[in-house]
């Protein structure tokens, strides 16, 4: 029986989706008293049609062998694709090795996306279309929290800060890690970056809005060592809650 080794790619590598990938390696054929060399090989993904690969004849082997080399497409969805290499000897008998690919989709979530307006007019927007958001929990602090000191009428939290809100795309174990922001702005004040993970349904990239309200657990806490506002680009809030409650506009209408 003939045999195949594949050199490339190897087992577990990043690939784009949609994009061709070469494939190579090593076939050989049998010994003996009638060696028999190997006729063909052809190279497939996740069970498709195979398509024919380049051989090119190692010279003097005491086992007639051959190195191939070839491409295929690999498929755009995310996730893990299997290429199967077939070699088939002169005599019609065929041989197989595989090899497991991964295809990761970028993220599309940019790092900030600009406000079409100034932020007090896109604010009372946003509130005027809340129906149409989704809206989840993260646990923030309590110290974080929009707080008015009775019976002195004072709100420091809710006038002294600035958030930032940035996300992941849904991770390999469907969760998506939110990153808030929290810069202080009153002197000597020092600000600090936080870690959630959403593990709430999702469809596709897009969370999904519950009854009660899924919250995202902080998962981390970085604190400034300077007065310096934390350095993701943010927007002033004139008021906070605790736990905080985040939404955007869903792409469902």
């Amino acid at each position: 029986m003939p045999s195949v080794v594949i050199n490339q790619p190897t087992p577990g590598t990043l690939v784009a989706g949609g994009q061709q990938i070469n494939v190579g390696g090593r076939a050989t054929g049998t010994g003996g008293a009638e060696p028999r060399v190997v006729a063909s090989v052809t190279i497939g993904i996740d069970g498709g049609d195979g398509v024919a690969a380049k051989l090119t004849p190692i010279p003097r082997q005491p086992v007639p062998a051959a190195l191939f080399a070839g491409s295929v497409t690999v498929p755009p969805a995310e996730g893990l694709h299997q290429i199967r290499v077939t070699a088939t000897d002169d005599i019609g008998r065929s041989a197989a090795a595989t090899v497991m690919v991964s295809v990761h989709i970028a993220s599309g979530f940019p790092r900030f996306t600009p406000t079409a307006g100034p932020i007090e007019d896109v604010l009372p927007a946003v509130e005027a279309n809340r129906d149409l958001c989704t809206s989840i929990y993260l646990d923030t602090l309590e110290s974080q929290g929009h707080t008015e000191w009775i019976p002195f009428g004072g709100d420091f939290e809710g006038e002294d800060h600035h958030q930032g809100l940035a996300r992941t795309h849904r991770l390999s174990d469907g969760s998506i890690v939110f990153f808030l922001s929290h810069s202080e702005t009153d002197e000597g004040d020092k600000g600090n970056l936080m870690h959630f993970r959403y593990a709430g349904p999702t469809e596709g990239e897009h969370v999904l809005t519950t009854e009660p309200l899924t919250v995202a657990p902080m998962t981390q806490c970085w604190r400034s060592r300077t007065s310096i506002p934390a350095t993701c680009r943010s927007s002033p809030r004139s008021a906070a809650s605790t736990p905080a409650t985040c939404s955007w506009p869903s792409r469902r209408r």
